[in-house]
């Protein structure tokens, strides 16, 4: 509320020095003793700062937040399932630049992802989607290219050994049909971008 009441009375140069001089500092301080499991997410004390900083905005303060939401990443359930992580993540989409962004993503979503995806059998008999689902759940935070690698390396490769094996077995192709179209259209709701 200070800084809204004084940010059109003080010159920009005062205004500014005192975003960093003593906001971003304090903020910094917060964001050190931040902890995933215990505090609230950073985007719920860090956001309503957005508005009140001038450029760069929180862009100082990116790389350690990224090393916290990293922490956060790596804190979740090893199975993936675990939708705190990618709502503490989440919000940061929009606010860091495209580096920061990126490499967020590349260097702790991806890998936890990729592994997750690789506690997926795909098994025609009795499929269970868990570790799929909770991938595909990341969909609207990731770049269709990053998306396409995860699956085209993850799961389309055991995905076709599987169709493969099935197939030299003669099969019911009227089944083989219901499990291709189940499938795609899994693909299309929950990953649209990549079809």
């Amino acid at each position: 509320a200070l800084l809204e009441a004084w940010r059109g009375a003080l010159p920009e140069v005062l205004y500014r020095e005192m975003i960093e001089t003593q906001v971003l500092p304090r903020l910094a301080a917060q964001l050190t003793r931040y902890r995933p499991k215990a505090d609230p997410p950073p985007y719920t004390w860090l956001h309503p700062w957005l508005p009140l900083l001038p450029a760069p905005g929180l862009a100082p303060l990116f790389p350690q937040l990224r090393h916290k939401l990293a922490g956060a990443i790596g804190e979740a359930d090893a199975a993936g399932a675990d939708p705190a992580a990618r709502a503490v993540v989440a919000p940061w989409q929009r606010v860091f630049d495209a580096g920061s962004w990126a490499a967020l993503v590349n260097r702790h979503v991806l890998p936890k992802l990729a592994h997750v995806l690789s506690l997926l059998v795909v098994n025609p008999a009795a499929q269970e989607l868990g570790p799929l689902e909770a991938v595909l759940a990341w969909a609207p935070l990731l770049s269709a290219d990053q998306l396409y690698t995860l699956l085209a390396h993850g799961f389309f490769p055991p995905w076709l050994a599987t169709l493969r094996a099935w197939l030299r077995q003669q099969p019911d192709f009227q089944e083989v049909s219901q499990w291709y179209l189940g499938w795609k259209s899994l693909l299309q709701e929950r990953a649209p971008r990549l079809l």
